[in-house]
């Protein structure tokens, strides 16, 4: 069985960054059909959104609204893997593999995707490339920024 992480794709979470059209077009063709893909396997959704940022992006809030698997998790720090982790623990779940995508890739991506590995160390963790954005960098989501990312990390993480 394999959870889906969506990392804060939040509108408001553009950090200075001016939101442009490229950031809905990015959601709807990467992050969306990762959604349904879940939801037609019956997986477990995850949305972890930043604390203060507001709701997650309105294209992905469509999709999951009347599906019971998704569990919404706030954080206050780049780091999410521990807030799954509890989250998990509350909700009796379980899981052999995590598909993590969102942005950025070289911060809350990665620093979730890490402490995931803390977390559940025996389960894979998966970056989804294409479903990445790093930070700075709109219009360059997939494989430009990400692999530079996680090559210099940890080799347990796979980019797919």
């Amino acid at each position: 069985m394999k959870t889906l992480v969506i990392v804060d794709c939040q509108p408001k979470f553009m950090s200075g960054q001016e939101y442009t059209s490229e950031f809905d077009f990015f959601v709807d063709t990467e992050i969306v059909p990762l959604v349904l893909e879940a939801k037609a396997n019956s997986e477990e959704i995850v949305i972890m959104e930043f604390d203060g940022y507001g709701e997650t992006h309105q294209l992905i809030m469509n999709q999951i609204k009347d599906y019971d698997k998704t569990y919404f998790v706030k954080k206050g720090t780049p780091a999410g893997g521990y807030n799954i982790f509890e989250m998990f623990k509350r909700n009796k779940l379980s899981t052999q593999k995590f598909l993590v995508c969102g942005i950025y890739a070289d911060q809350c991506v990665q620093a979730t995707s890490e402490t995931l590995l803390t977390y559940f160390p025996s389960c894979e963790i998966v970056v989804k490339k294409k479903a990445t954005m790093p930070s700075g960098f709109i219009g360059m989501f997939g494989a430009h920024g990400v692999e530079r990312v996680f090559d210099e990390y940890n080799q347990k993480i796979v980019l797919q």
